[in-house]
């Protein structure tokens, strides 16, 4: 039975939506309360729910088939939030159909934080942390090059050959796998979209960054054993659950933590793909707090990697600290923060000259700072 929809908005797991497609439906639903709005993800962990969207549905129940699920919906529109073999497996397949394609820039983008180039190293890292997804991109792979075994091992041999998935899919496809209009944060990201993703053929929208936009809310400290020590608010990210990192070495930097919890009380916002069970060590110690609000939380300072949430606590709080989880690991944040540490440091006595620096750094200068940040090329 066909549902048409006007808009439909990919990503590949459930959570994911939560970013920014959640926000847009409302925001849509707003200024045209008659338009349909359907999200399509891959995986789902237990206990994910998503609003927002009229209708939501597993592309698995398709069997990842990008021509019966646009065949279900009949979309006018497909937005899709990263580049993919599953987003683009949609967008061949709606431009094949005149269906316009927009994306939506989801982060501040790095090169290091995604593996797009696969070498003997990587595929061996993927296959032992992303088995899963790994065969689930091949069967899109697949369904991408018509189902013809000799057309898909032509693919994918060129992306074994050291190429990046950008470069292989345009030598492929060439502009048809270009989105048609591209959301992005600022005017030089342009650079980056045409030389990373080699997004040639697109109409560049300037958004902002909407992260900053997110509601504030003050940590409630009587929640703590001893209201009177600061707030250190922990800024998770997945780059164990990516296969970027090996667990060992995000256990080692928690580790450190945890001997800091004598002078603080540590608040973790987790990403929506976290996995709690790589943090029992430190819930153990009962002296730690999970932020489960959706607004950014308050604190006394900042502790993350290299995620793009770490430019909201910039925007808030002089006193955040970037951790190196690898020495050659550089943080894009690096330049706009005074505390930076890694695995030789001595975290507890970096936290203490951090937290009690009375040095005071303007807003306007926070904001300024955040503006050449987000505008400069990558």
């Amino acid at each position: 039975m066909e549902k048409k929809v006007d808009i439909l908005m990919l990503d590949y797991s459930i959570s994911g939506f939560s970013r920014y497609a959640v926000k847009l439906c409302e925001e849509i639903h707003k200024l045209r309360p008659e338009t349909i709005v359907a999200g399509c993800y891959i995986e789902q962990s237990k206990g994910d729910t998503i609003k927002g969207f009229d209708i939501v549905i597993c592309a698995k129940d398709k069997n990842l088939n990008a021509k019966k699920i646009i065949d279900l919906f009949q979309p006018k529109a497909i937005m899709t939030f990263a580049h993919r073999f599953f987003d683009y497996m949609f967008t061949v397949e709606a431009h094949k159909r005149n269906i316009q394609v927009l994306n939506f820039q989801h982060g501040l983008y790095m090169r290091e934080t995604v593996i797009s180039t696969l070498t003997p190293k990587s595929l061996g890292q993927t296959l032992r942390k992303k088995q899963k997804k790994f065969f689930e991109y091949l069967q899109c792979s697949f369904i991408l090059n018509d189902k013809s075994i000799m057309k898909t091992f032509e693919f994918l041999s060129n992306f074994l050959q050291n190429k990046s998935i950008y470069t292989v899919m345009n030598q492929f496809f060439g502009e048809i796998c270009n989105a048609d209009i591209s959301y992005i944060y600022g005017e030089d990201w342009k650079s980056f979209y045409i030389n990373e993703y080699y997004e040639k053929n697109t109409t560049f929208e300037i958004v902002g960054y909407p992260e900053l936009e997110t509601e504030l809310e003050n940590v409630n400290r009587t929640a703590f054993i001893d209201s009177s020590l600061p707030v250190v608010c922990y800024l998770a990210q997945t780059s164990v659950e990516d296969g970027l990192i090996e667990k060992e070495t995000l256990r080692k930097f928690l580790e450190k933590l945890s001997e800091c919890l004598t002078n603080i009380n540590l608040l973790i916002k987790f990403h929506p793909r976290s996995d709690k069970h790589l943090y029992r060590t430190l819930f153990r110690t009962g002296k730690v707090l999970v932020w489960e609000e959706k607004a950014f939380p308050v604190a006394d300072m900042y502790i993350g990697h290299d995620s793009t949430i770490i430019a909201k606590a910039l925007y808030l709080n002089s006193k955040t600290l970037i951790y190196r989880l690898q020495v050659d690991r550089i943080s894009q944040f690096e330049p706009y923060v005074h505390y930076i540490a890694c695995e030789n440091d001595d975290l507890n006595q970096i936290l203490k000259r951090c937290i009690w620096n009375r040095r005071k750094i303007y807003q306007e200068n926070l904001k300024n700072m955040f503006i050449k940040m987000s505008m400069k090329e990558r």
